[in-house]
């Protein structure tokens, strides 16, 4: 039983360090977000255009992928 609790503690600080640490890498304004969306939004409309005729792209959306080793932007 007190494994169990202790497990149960340990999990809580692990939750609540994480959650307020900075390890939220930098984020990116609101224009460069979208600078980034109408550029993947032109470079998937290219490739549709050379593959799938008539096809076109729907939505497009920037959004920041963290790995352990740190921030990498992607669109």
């Amino acid at each position: 039983m007190k494994k169990l609790l202790w497990m149960g503690l340990l999990l809580i600080l692990s939750v609540s360090c994480c959650g307020f640490s900075s390890c939220h890498g930098p984020q990116y304004e609101e224009a460069e977000r979208d600078a980034m969306e109408e550029a993947g939004r032109k470079q998937m409309q290219a490739w549709l255009d050379e593959h799938i005729e008539g096809a076109g792209v729907i939505s497009a959306e920037a959004y920041i992928e963290m790995y352990p080793s740190g921030p990498y932007y992607t669109g």
